[in-house]
């Protein structure tokens, strides 16, 4: 692919997660970041046992959503050779690398997703610009993500170009594995640091002024029927506090 069709493509690459995010629908990377936030928080077996549901049900429908996309994919009719070659080729891409590589690869993109998350929050004003770099730069370092992904390895599926046993153990796991890693100790861990003598009542810090200044820094919001995990949900301590 010549270097100027990677960059465009590139840039249309972001146009997913700017409906994803703005949309607050449910992407399983942004879910790295903000439950394991109450997790870290209360330490205790009925948040992680939420946390793993939420999981599942995020990571479950976020797949068969790329496997029902790919699928109509391999039914279009009139696609140009070359631009099914370049399907393929992108395809391709998600299959062709060690277990090891494509895990430092997902490692990056998600800390990139969740990083982004943590900071949509700080720029109002300018939201659709950190979306946009942000996974602008996974997707031109070609980044391993597990959703995005998924539709360009389960393509190769479908086509016959790659094989089922192709798609979990050289993409589906490594890939999941890293994103988790990514979101979960390069983000949550480091960034929950900055806010837990804010939130803890045994913090010589802890005070209400200190908890007001936490909500006001995130403003999330809850008990509006959002489900953790979508936009403008980003963790306060209000949520740490009441998360269910």
């Amino acid at each position: 692919m010549h270097r100027s069709a990677g960059w465009s493509w590139s840039l249309g690459y972001t146009i997913g997660f700017v409906v994803v995010v703005l949309g607050r629908q449910q992407l399983f990377t942004e879910n790295t970041l903000s439950p394991i936030l109450p997790l870290l928080h209360h330490r205790d077996r009925k948040t992680l046992i939420n946390v793993g549901r939420l999981w599942a049900l995020v990571l479950v429908a976020n797949i068969a959503g790329t496997w029902a996309f790919s699928l109509a994919l391999t039914h279009l009719d009139g696609v140009e050779p070359r631009t099914w070659d370049a399907f393929v080729e992108i395809g391709r891409r998600t299959v062709d690398k060690s277990f090891s590589s494509t895990f430092f690869h997902a490692v990056v993109a998600g800390w990139l997703i969740a990083l982004m998350m943590w900071l949509l929050p700080a720029v109002k004003s300018s939201r659709l610009h950190i979306i946009v770099v942000m996974t602008y730069i996974i997707a031109l370092g070609e980044f391993s993500h597990i959703v995005a992904g998924s539709v360009d390895c389960a393509f190769l599926v479908l086509i016959g170009k790659a094989s089922l046993g192709e798609y979990f153990a050289v993409f589906f796991a490594p890939t999941l594995l890293g994103n988790v890693v990514g979101g979960t100790l390069l983000v949550a861990l480091l960034n929950y640091g900055q806010v837990a003598t804010e939130i803890s009542p045994s913090s010589d810090r802890y005070n209400k002024r200190s908890i007001r200044n936490v909500e006001a820094a995130f403003s999330f919001r809850d008990g509006s029927g959002t489900c953790p995990g979508t936009f403008d949900h980003t963790v306060t301590s209000d949520f740490l506090r009441r998360y269910p």
